[in-house]
């Protein structure tokens, strides 16, 4: 899916991570929210954007990869242009 796309506006995300405790294998989920405007109503869009399988530690930086990775897979994020709100970018030290 490219969210970019069907996106008039900005995106807000969502995200988190978790272990399954038998494997020691680490996940990220990232969800993404939206509004459009179809026949002058307001619709509110909330999808599963991207699932990652984390490696390495779970560090600040190694979880921003992630997220960064699923941000540019589903085209919201690129080196000219950013759908995601100003706020989550400082947060992330971009």
């Amino acid at each position: 899916m490219t969210v970019k796309k069907i996106t008039p506006g900005m995106v807000s995300t969502t995200v988190d991570g978790w272990s399954v405790n038998m494997t020691s294998a680490s996940f990220l989920g990232v969800t993404g929210q939206w509004m459009d405007v179809i026949y002058g109503k307001l619709r509110l869009h909330a999808e599963v954007i991207g699932f990652h399988e984390v490696s390495g530690d779970h560090s600040g930086e190694t979880l921003e990869q992630y997220f960064m990775g699923v941000c540019e897979q589903v085209g919201i994020v690129n080196t000219q242009q950013s759908k995601v709100p100003l706020h989550m970018m400082i947060l992330i030290n971009i």
